[in-house]
């Protein structure tokens, strides 16, 4: 598919060796929240997404503080692109513009998908030469992405619906949404896979769950969580809504569709991962990333961060926070910080895979 206008690529990386996820009105007044919860809140997604400290404090379990390893100095990147690490060297290796007002991302069939809220597509990223191959459109205000059922799916905040891509074709073949919806109902994050079935959709303005049947293209089940939802994840038979008000998560028995458990974390959750047999949520208002168990339910470790996460993800044996000015790489069996990479601007959202962590910056 043409990409109409200049797009500037980035130089492309040696070779793997080497190298080794609107401008539009404001929600009405009536609406709870300042909304404040990143566009990219799923952000995975996530979205997620601190100056480097002299020292990261693990404040639970056994051991003292250590030092993170910290890359030489910040590096300003361009506002509104997939920024590339290098996983095997903690480097910035790539820089892709991708649009305007970048939002979610992830990675799968062999590319990067980000999402651009101000011009309403979905830019597919090339990983063997870090350039731009497709531009997708989609709905009004696209800001979650994720990808499985060999598709990408991708929510439209202000469109209130959710777009499925076929990769292969590299265009929209489903417009899903539920019978009946508000402009409100801001679908934000997006996940699926991890052994859970079906597709799982945060309609954060709604406080509700859409669980969607990828086999049908149709919203089965809406399920009520609590006031401030603000992402979503799934894994470990389980999908995990963060609450920003209440300042928990709630998990969900993709079975049955009911809350099963609620458990309290740090303030203001705003981003959720799972992988390695736990739970990770980050916490922007104390500045720490929590260890979920999700056999016991409970917080088994605390790290302190540098200040004020943005999203989480996790891949290549790690855990990646990002913060208002690095990317943190973080042992997800000690919780401890190992890596500091220096970025500016803000990050949005963050994947991993495809020989990359890809970073999603967007002010």
């Amino acid at each position: 598919m043409g990409i109409p206008g200049p797009v500037t690529p980035v130089t492309p990386v040696p070779s793997p060796a080497a190298v080794a996820p609107v401008a539009a009105p404001g929600p009405p007044a009536s609406v709870r929240r300042s909304r404040r919860r990143l566009l990219a809140a799923g952000v995975t997604v996530v979205v997620i997404a601190a100056a480097v400290v002299a020292g990261v404090v693990l404040t639970s379990g056994k051991g003292g503080a250590k030092h993170p390893t910290k890359s030489p100095s910040a590096i300003h990147l361009v506002v509104n692109s997939a920024a590339r690490i290098d996983p095997s060297s903690n480097r910035l290796v790539g820089d892709v513009p991708a649009g305007d007002g970048a939002a979610g991302i992830v990675t799968g069939a062999g590319s990067v998908w980000i999402a651009s809220t101000g011009n309403d597509n979905v830019w597919r990223i090339d990983p063997s030469t870090n350039a731009i191959v497709a531009k997708v459109p989609v709905g009004f205000s696209p800001v979650g992405v994720a990808f499985g059922d060999g598709s990408v799916w991708v929510t439209n905040q202000r469109g209130v619906t959710v777009s499925r891509i076929d990769p292969r074709s590299n265009e929209v073949v489903r417009t899903i949404a539920p019978a009946e919806t508000r402009i409100t109902d801001f679908p934000t994050a997006v996940a699926l896979g991890g052994g859970v079935p079906d597709v799982w959709v945060l309609a954060s303005g709604a406080d509700t769950v859409w669980k969607i049947d990828p086999g049908s293209n149709q919203v089965v089940d809406e399920i009520e969580v609590g006031p401030g939802p603000t992402t979503l994840a799934v894994g470990e038979g389980a999908v995990w809504v963060a609450d920003e008000e209440k300042n928990v998560v709630y998990r969900i028995d993709p079975a049955t569709d009911k809350v099963v458990k609620v458990i309290k974390v740090g303030a203001l959750p705003v981003g959720l991962a799972v992988g390695g047999g736990s739970v990770f949520v980050v916490n922007k208002a104390d500045d720490t990333m929590q260890r979920i168990d999700p056999v016991s339910n409970s917080i088994v470790a605390t790290t302190r961060l540098p200040g004020d996460p943005t999203a989480i993800a996790i891949g290549e044996g790690s855990v990646w926070v990002a913060t208002i000015d690095s990317v943190l790489r973080i042992d997800p069996g000690t919780s401890v910080v190992v890596n500091s990479i220096k970025l500016r601007p803000t990050i949005a959202a963050l994947a991993v895979g495809e020989g990359g962590v890809w970073a999603s910056v967007y002010a």
